[in-house]
């Protein structure tokens, strides 16, 4: 039995290889029990999957049963339980359990504390008895993320490619900006010239300054003259037109008395028509008698009193 047990503890460490296990024996008095943990696969990373197993065997030296009632696994992000639990073991066999621990995205590399705990019993032939239970502290070292250092390092690659694209494209455009750098050295000799030949005319275009500012003041004191005439005429003009404004009144007062003469024209002419009427008949009737001088000297009273 104890050979079988061994044979049992073996395929036990070989299940877990190339893991490396940790393998105790727990006993009650006369009643042991082998049991061996370990960590298996290569994904400790942030975002990776380790599996964790674990295997009992009951090793008693008697055909007794061994009954594993509780394993879990206590991690900071979850405690794994095994959820096919309890189960009964027989001299010489085992029980494995496994547990895939999911490891965050967001979990740092370094190292994590876990810890692995299960309890037991065994048959003394007349009852259940407890083993001690386990409470096994472990270590789990988290590496960083191969694939994130793997994009880094393409990344890097790419940024690399890039600064030397960068590089060729800076040495094109020193070479570039040499060229034109030789071109400016020549457009700024070509501006000295022009600016020599500039400031030559802005001397003659000074003295033209100068002949013009002249020519401006004489035009202005002209202008000025011309203002002061001009101030005297429009006074003329105003006084023109103030004597106009008189004549045309006078004009009227003279209209007016045109017209009242007329009609004292045309008034007189009347008079004077009767007259001669009454002449024309003095003459037939009263000459011959003797009496046309008082008549005529009558006739010449009453015109002259209607003229006045």
């Amino acid at each position: 039995m104890i050979l079988k047990s061994l044979i049992s503890l073996a395929f036990l460490v070989s299940l877990l290889s190339p893991a490396v296990p940790h393998v105790y024996a727990e006993t009650a008095g006369p009643y042991i029990q082998w049991w061996a943990a370990a960590f298996d696969g290569s994904d400790r990373y942030p975002g990776g999957t380790i599996v964790f197993e674990v295997f009992i065997v009951n090793s008693r030296p008697v055909d007794l049963p061994n009954s594993i009632d509780v394993i879990s696994l206590v991690t900071p992000w979850k405690t794994y339980v095994d959820p096919n639990l309890p189960v009964s073991i027989g001299q010489g066999e085992g029980y494995r359990s496994t547990f895939e621990i999911e490891i965050p995205t967001d979990q740092t590399a370094g190292n994590v504390d876990m810890t692995f705990t299960f309890s037991s019993r065994y048959w003394d032939g007349f009852g259940w008895s407890s083993f001690p239970d386990v409470f096994f502290p472990l270590n789990v070292k988290i590496l960083p993320n191969p694939f994130v250092l793997q994009n880094q390092i393409i990344s890097n690659e790419e940024e690399i490619s890039s600064l030397q694209l960068s590089l060729t494209d800076s040495r094109e455009s020193i070479a570039s900006l040499e060229n034109q750098l030789v071109t400016a050295e020549v457009a700024a000799q070509s501006l000295t010239i022009q600016l020599d030949d500039s400031s030559e005319r802005v001397a003659s275009l000074e003295g033209r300054v100068g002949t013009l500012e002249e020519e401006l003041t004489t035009v202005k004191t002209s202008r000025d003259s011309l203002q002061t005439d001009l101030a005297i005429v429009k006074s003329d003009l105003r006084d023109l037109r103030t004597g106009l404004e008189n004549t045309r009144a006078e004009l009227a007062s003279v209209s007016s008395e045109l017209v009242s003469t007329e009609s004292d024209l045309a008034s007189t002419g009347s008079a004077l028509e009767a007259t001669r009427s009454q002449l024309a008949t003095f003459q037939t009737l009263y000459l011959p008698l003797g009496i046309g001088i008082p008549a005529l000297a009558a006739i010449a009273l009453a015109i002259r009193r209607r003229r006045r």
